[in-house]
């Protein structure tokens, strides 16, 4: 014979939904304002940073080294197999 499942209780209104016996966050440093205001200038320089180093390498290499742009050439079909645009024929297109 199985045994019957037991239900918890149900969660009452104004509850915490940790438990108590749950480690605690470890309090935050109360930081001025003036210190926030900084750290914040400072994460958007370090994120900015690399985005700024790769454009302009990309755009270092196309003006002094003449590299070209890159073009996209095709796409890969739903069956993976890749697909020129070049290959395609647009029949809707009136011809000259």
């Amino acid at each position: 014979m199985a045994k019957p499942t037991v239900l918890p209780p149900p969660i009452r209104r104004g509850t915490p939904a940790v438990p108590p016996s749950a480690p605690k966050a470890p309090p935050q440093p109360n930081v001025s304002k003036a210190a926030n205001t900084r750290m914040i200038g400072i994460r958007l320089v370090v994120m900015s940073v690399p985005l700024l180093a790769v454009s302009s390498y990309i755009l270092y290499k196309r003006m002094v080294l003449g590299e070209d742009q890159r073009k996209q050439e095709g796409f890969i079909s739903e069956d993976g197999i890749p697909v020129k645009f070049s290959d395609l024929q647009d029949d809707s297109r009136p011809s000259n």
